[in-house]
């Protein structure tokens, strides 16, 4: 695992290449920390989510789990980039046999203010880039990258974490530049209004994250992507790792894990409350996929203290 951490008493000062201007001054960017092949096990009990003044990028470059952010649960495999801003709460869920490996880089925007104060820039993620670039920038939060996309995304983390390590006290100067090369990219290819627009595979990713607890069909998922199902099937799993009736479960299953630590109701409820009509199929399926029975799962939340 390679890791990064810088701690600056000042901020780095880089006019031009991490610079943001509002209206009580420029707010200068400086790396906190990054790191290039971190390893996140199944978690024995839930733990609070982080909350902060930093942005983050994170890019899962192996294995699965999920991520979430305000609350909100995101698959997270192979390629799937999350990014997050200051105050908005995020952790990885991982749980059963889920195992992940993501790179990350976490920085920071400051304005120096007056004698010893200094404020933090508090934008969202598509609001820095817009006024970083003065350009249209759409929100997002989690976007699937193309295999080089990606690769390229992790190599330019990577250099950061090389760099980083290669000096004692790395030069703000040219971790900002490599920062910025970070961030051009996923302007360019995530936040940039013409190339934030979801393809066909995303928004049929994004249905079966909103009616998940309903009763989906592939033929009816590619009939209104305008795809076969045998088309959507093939592109849908060479993208997210499985198929979309097996991404739609993992979601299901996912809820019902959050349900069985926190809530009191029946097994037969808890099934239904996610979708699942039949309360042994889901028990099956459950011990299938996560290695423990449902039950089970839940006496060792309470005895660990999951809740």
């Amino acid at each position: 695992m390679s890791q990064l951490f810088v701690n600056l008493n000042t901020p780095a000062r880089l006019p031009g290449i991490l610079t943001v201007q509002q209206p009580e001054g420029p707010y200068y960017g400086r790396v906190i920390h990054a790191e290039s092949n971190h390893y996140t096990p199944p978690q024995s009990r839930r733990s609070p989510p982080f909350v902060h003044n930093h942005y983050h990028i994170v890019l899962v470059t192996a294995g699965r789990g999920f991520f979430e952010i305000e609350g909100k649960n995101w698959s997270a495999t192979p390629g799937e980039v999350f990014f997050t801003s200051p105050r908005q709460s995020h952790q990885f869920l991982n749980s059963g046999r889920d195992t992940t490996r993501y790179a990350e880089v976490t920085f920071e925007f400051v304005h120096p203010g007056s004698g010893s104060t200094i404020k933090m820039l508090g934008l969202d993620f598509a609001g820095l880039l817009s006024a970083w670039t003065n350009r249209l920038c759409e929100p997002v939060l989690s976007r699937r990258l193309p295999k080089a996309l990606a690769r390229v995304l992790a190599g330019k983390i990577e250099a950061l974490v090389n760099r980083g390590r290669a000096s004692p006290q790395p030069d703000d100067l040219e971790l900002g530049a490599l920062l910025a090369e970070i961030l051009t990219v996923v302007f360019r290819n995530v936040f940039r209004k013409e190339a934030a627009a979801p393809d066909k595979i995303d928004q049929v990713r994004d249905v079966i994250r909103t009616r998940y607890r309903e009763e989906l069909h592939l033929t009816t998922l590619a009939k209104d992507a305008g795809l076969s199902p045998s088309h959507l099937s093939r592109r849908f799993k060479a993208r997210f790792g499985r198929s979309p009736i097996s991404y739609q479960l993992e979601l299901r299953l996912q809820s019902a894990c959050e349900l069985l630590r926190t809530r009191g109701e029946s097994l037969a409820e808890i099934a239904a409350a996610v979708g699942f009509e039949d309360v042994f199929y889901f028990s099956r399926l459950f011990r299938r996929r996560l290695g423990e029975a449902p039950g089970s799962f839940r006496k060792a939340s309470q005895s660990k203290g999951r809740f």
